[in-house]
């Protein structure tokens, strides 16, 4: 009989240990690159998130849209049409924040040996949903449809290559590759410089995930505003980790932030609050869009963050 009641601690002290050890463990955060998500990657680089949470930079965004698909990370920094595609889908997935609004930073760039508009080119794009919103928007803004291009598939990773060797006319890219592009010889037939709000870049998390590991995510969350304090008291420094990063130069690297705005806390809590909100405003501006290009299915419902998300740090 004591045999049998040791052998009873014995297993509950390992789930005890195992509850424990799951509860403590990092938070996996995926991203792909994109200037927008640097502030992840030098916090993480500042050691503010210690061993609380892990940053994983992935190849694409479908890549990072597949990883959280199939569960094998908890957040993701994703656009806001890519979140809606995959709450679409049944997920339960809670926007924390903005990283960032796209004004310029996505665009289609044609080469140097193109001659007027969209019609006719053959366009290199990533099929997810964040490409094909905004090619359809530029497509709208010029009175074309998808009929009058010649669509290739291409990963973010084959923008540059594909573009450089004369595979395609144009590709839909973002930064760093747009910038790299032009300092080449390309041209800006569209960016969202011509659509605000088209593309706002977000943090997400699973609802399981958030329940599960609320410590986490706050030092998530509390990382990222140290980066950005950082990226103010430190500028030098912080431009030399995102140029490494990035593979830009000191001019290319202030060319391609100048294509996106990083809102700060209070513009966080500006976007997150209010009823409706202009987080809210947006998920439908986005959806509706997605919905008229037949990009995605159902009608996925924002949900609100936690209260502590919005509380603004003194």
């Amino acid at each position: 009989m004591k045999f049998f009641r040791t052998l009873g601690y014995l297993w509950l002290g390992l789930v005890l240990m195992g509850c424990a050890f799951e509860h403590s463990r990092p938070l996996k955060v995926a991203t792909n690159l994109w200037p927008g998500y640097e502030p992840l990657y030098l916090a993480q680089y500042l050691g503010t998130y210690g061993k609380s949470v892990g940053i994983i930079q992935l190849a694409s965004a479908t890549e990072v849209m597949r990883a959280m698909a199939h569960g094998n990370v908890d957040a993701a920094a994703i656009s806001l049409d890519e979140a809606i595609l995959l709450m679409a889908k049944g997920m339960d997935l809670v926007v924390l924040m903005a990283l960032d609004h796209s004004r310029g930073g996505h665009a289609v760039v044609a080469s140097a040996g193109t001659k007027g508009g969209l019609e006719g080119l053959r366009i290199g794009v990533e099929n997810t949903a964040q490409g094909a919103v905004v090619l359809s928007e530029a497509l709208s803004q010029a009175g074309l449809q998808f009929s009058d291009i010649n669509m290739v598939s291409l990963s973010p990773d084959e923008h540059e290559d594909a573009f450089l060797q004369g595979q395609v006319d144009a590709v839909v890219t973002t930064e760093p590759v747009k910038t790299r592009l032009l300092s080449k010889g390309g041209r800006v037939l569209f960016d969202t410089s011509q659509a605000p709000e088209l593309v706002v870049n977000v943090l997400v998390a699973r609802q399981a995930s958030l329940r599960a590991y609320p410590k986490q995510y706050e030092t998530l969350i509390a990382g990222y505003r140290e980066a950005r304090a950082f990226m103010l008291s430190h500028r030098s420094e912080a431009e030399v980790f995102f140029c490494k990063r990035l593979q830009l130069d000191e001019e290319q690297l202030r060319r391609a932030f100048s294509g996106i705005y990083l809102p700060s806390e209070q513009d966080n809590l500006n976007w997150l609050s209010g009823n409706p909100s202009p987080y809210t405003k947006s998920f439908h501006r986005v959806l509706d869009v997605m919905k008229a290009r037949n990009l995605v299915q159902g009608s996925p419902v924002p949900k609100p963050p936690p209260d502590w998300v919005l509380e603004v740090s003194s």
